[in-house]
């Protein structure tokens, strides 16, 4: 359950000592999934982890569910420093950095292993996302049970 995973994973992040300012907004349906519980988590918390460090102290976050024709969507949206089309165009590519100031720790594969799990299971990543106005990153993966929608 989809709703189930992403309340449990922002439980976990609230107990940190730097409080984050998540807002959930999760379908009232169950949202299932097949796949490997541990490896979506990875790639949901990657995403929420490039929110918080793209994004100024304390904006919110926002982490909503969807569902659309036999898919089921955790979308993740910030405030932070967004992207141009240009760099829009490498999320996803191996030890790429939308930031190259070198003032945020990171690796530079968090987006290509997101796609990697999300593919993996099925589906595929939706990126929006303007300079200095923000990101939203959409994780669609097949619905486990079309017929419970």
């Amino acid at each position: 359950n989809l709703n189930d995973l992403i309340a449990k994973i922002v439980a976990d992040l609230k107990l940190e000592k730097t409080p984050w300012n998540i807002s959930l907004d999760l379908a009232a349906e169950q949202l299932t999934v097949c796949g490997d519980v541990a490896k979506i988590r990875q790639a949901i918390m990657n995403v929420l982890t490039n929110a918080e460090k793209y994004s100024s102290s304390g904006k919110e976050i926002k982490v909503i569910t969807l569902q659309s024709a036999g898919s089921v969507g955790l979308e993740v949206s910030d405030q932070g420093i967004g992207m141009s089309e240009e760099q829009l165009q490498h999320v996803g590519e191996r030890f790429w950095r939308a930031d190259t100031s070198g003032s945020r720790p990171g690796t530079g594969l968090g987006m290509s292993i997101v796609k990697e799990i999300v593919e993996y299971h099925g589906g595929h990543v939706e990126i929006r996302s303007a300079l200095n106005a923000g990101t939203s990153v959409t994780l669609w993966f097949p619905a486990a049970d079309i017929s419970a929608h």
